[in-house]
């Protein structure tokens, strides 16, 4: 009800976020964006023609030719999902959501198989 009553807009409620991150790892401000492509899209049936977006795809371009991008959804089945990955010339980084195990199967192309993730950003962030 919170949503369709026009609260938690995807961009301004969660997306931000992630432009103070991407800020950051660029140096806090010393690569600023100089271009931006947003996609909003409504995938749960339960908010569909509502007009509450629940997916968004965005697109950045930084002054120094590097290129970012930030996937949000409103949805994740196996719980709440904040994840960061960072590729260049001198390899890469990922920054993986806390889980119970730090053991992940990946034996076949079947997909990957680890421990549980928080469900929620409250029990994410409970001691921030």
């Amino acid at each position: 009800d919170f949503l369709k009553k026009g609260g938690g807009e995807l961009l301004y409620d969660f997306t931000v976020h992630d432009f103070d991150q991407l800020l950051w790892l660029t140096g806090d401000g010393a690569d600023m964006p100089v271009a931006v492509f947003a996609a909003v899209g409504t995938c749960l049936d339960e908010l569909k023609g509502s007009g509450v977006d629940d997916t968004c795809l965005v697109i950045v371009k930084f002054a120094s030719g590097a290129l970012a991008s930030i996937d949000n959804s409103r949805f994740a089945p196996y719980g709440y999902d904040a994840r960061c990955e960072v590729f260049g010339r001198g390899g890469q980084i990922s920054m993986n959501n806390p889980s119970t195990s730090a053991v992940i199967l990946q034996a076949n192309r079947q997909g990957a198989v680890g421990g549980v993730v928080d469900e929620s950003f409250p029990q994410r962030y409970a001691q921030a």
